[in-house]
């Protein structure tokens, strides 16, 4: 690798340590203030909301996997054969 590559990787772990050490511990937060953080979670079920969007997100990311790169539409079937022909 060229010589500026290692310089600027070296630049950007230098970097990112010092902001991570500036910026110190997150201050404590209350009692109150998880348990109101834990009832708003139950409250809105974001679990479960979760769990019934995932499939729909997965389906719709399909499709795109099988429109990426330049081969031909035999190699392409081959390689994802769940992919209709569009």
């Amino acid at each position: 690798m060229p010589r500026h590559v290692h310089t600027n990787a070296w630049l950007l772990a230098g970097w990112l340590a010092i902001t991570l050490m500036a910026t110190g511990p997150a201050p404590a937060q209350s009692p109150d203030a998880v348990a109101a953080a834990k009832e708003l979670m139950a409250t809105m079920r974001s679990a479960d909301q979760f769990k019934a969007l995932m499939p729909s997100l997965m389906k719709a990311l399909k499709p795109g996997s099988c429109r990426t790169g330049r081969r031909s539409s035999a190699t392409m079937m081959r390689s994802f054969p769940n992919c209709s022909k569009a």
